[in-house]
């Protein structure tokens, strides 16, 4: 429907942060429409929406579109 390429695109956190605005003040169909993504994309964003922005306040670096977390303790610092 909205979607814009064949495989799986990875949203960055700031762009998930768009998408949660713009949810206060349109349905999800139509933000769905203005962001170019499917309409279950921006369900499951909507879903998750408190571990966004738990992780867009710890982290500090929007741009990041996956969240890993290190096996290691020791090494977890590298990221």
């Amino acid at each position: 429907m909205a979607s814009t390429c064949g495989k799986r695109c990875a949203l960055s956190i700031e762009r998930k942060l768009g998408i949660l605005e713009a949810l206060k003040f349109k349905k999800a169909d139509h933000v769905a429409k203005d962001f170019n993504i499917g309409f279950s994309t921006v369900k499951k964003i909507r879903q998750n929406e408190e571990e966004i922005r738990k992780i867009a306040l710890s982290n500090g670096n929007l741009n990041r579109k996956r969240n890993h977390e290190s096996p290691d303790e020791e090494i977890s610092g590298f990221h």
